[in-house]
């Protein structure tokens, strides 16, 4: 049976309002998870890439129109970030006897230990700076997805299932730990140093000590220059096949949704059937 724990994990953490959360976090190289790409989210959690809207190659190998609209990237921006948690978790403050039980050095600047009330709870930390890489508007990669939406279906029926995302923006890092627990019983105890920069000095910075007893982290390893992309916005087509009561699956629905009469909805036929499209800005 496959697991669900990707799609609960994401909806979790759109507590925060950057996007979508991934729970296994591909890479910007060699998942090639970074603006201007198209692709879904398959059973596992795991980007597929279709198609890269920035290669003029690449689109007409896969017979898709070209993407001429005028935009440029943002500079990158980069921050630094705390714990951030699934809606599901509560931070507490906790004294530096309970960080020393659970193995924390005494000098950490704070303590926390995280507990849930809920049969799902998740932890993401970085102890790198965090980059923020994404293009300034949705709408031109909005109107190329809804005129390519019939053609990337026929090639990729997948999208059925999971729908189509095109990436407008990710956030992204390389020293990643992440941790997710189902037992309410569970809690994550954590120390956190942080490093305030002075005027004209290097950037803040953060350090974590995770509690000895509580194992199971996740730490994704990485090669080179590459980094694990952790959150991304863009642009979102959910398939709706027409003439049947159900949808082909639980596909994702996002509160970004842009309304009838804002070019959220359309239609589509293929051999395979005829699908009402919405599209949602995530």
């Amino acid at each position: 049976m496959v697991s669900n724990q990707h799609q609960r994990y994401s909806r979790a953490m759109m507590t925060w309002g950057i996007g979508y959360g991934f729970f296994r976090p591909p890479s910007d190289v060699y998942d090639q998870a970074r603006p201007g790409v198209c692709g879904y989210i398959d059973h596992s959690g795991n980007w597929r890439k279709i198609v890269d809207l920035n290669s003029p190659d690449e689109l007409s190998a896969a017979n898709l129109t070209s993407f001429s609209e005028n935009v440029r990237l943002q500079r990158p921006s980069f921050h630094t970030w705390g714990p951030k948690y699934t809606d599901t978790v509560s931070e507490t403050t906790v004294g530096v006897d309970a960080g020393v039980a659970a193995g924390i050095p005494i000098e950490c600047s704070a303590i926390y230990s995280y507990s849930t009330r809920s049969d799902f709870a998740a932890l993401l930390l970085c102890g790198d700076n965090v980059r923020q890489t994404a293009y300034p508007h949705y709408d031109p990669f909005r109107r190329w997805a809804k005129a390519n939406a019939k053609r990337i279906l026929q090639r990729h029926g997948d999208v059925a299932t999971h729908g189509l995302y095109v990436m407008t923006s990710t956030w992204s890092a390389r020293d990643v730990y992440m941790k997710a627990w189902t037992n309410m019983d569970n809690k994550v105890t954590i120390g956190v140093n942080w490093s305030v920069p002075e005027a004209g000095g290097a950037a803040a910075s953060v350090e974590y000590h995770r509690g000895g007893s509580t194992g199971g982290w996740e730490h994704p390893t990485i090669d080179g220059r590459e980094r694990k992309v952790l959150f991304f916005g863009g642009v979102y087509l959910r398939y709706c096949r027409l003439l049947r009561h159900f949808y082909e699956a639980d596909q994702p629905t996002w509160p970004g949704y842009l309304g009838d009469g804002d070019g959220g909805k359309f239609f589509v036929e293929t051999d395979d059937g005829a699908f009402e499209v919405e599209c949602s800005i995530i």
